[in-house]
């Protein structure tokens, strides 16, 4: 048993994966985060739009 666990501890080809969904990780929150906020601020602008619409007597559908 601890000559299989001393024959793994050289081999790093697990820590790459690791590595590489760490770096994953990092750049999805942020781009969540700003098309999340994208969303909002056109979600937002519709929504005015179609207030100032209805102001006037429009009737979008």
């Amino acid at each position: 048993m601890v000559r299989a666990f001393l024959r793994m501890l050289p081999d790093e080809s697990g820590a790459t994966m690791v590595e590489y969904g760490i770096i994953a990780a990092a750049l999805a929150v942020p781009f969540i985060a700003g098309v999340t906020a994208v969303v909002t601020t056109i979600s937002n602008a519709l929504s005015n739009t179609t207030a100032g619409m209805q102001n006037i007597g429009a009737n979008p559908p």
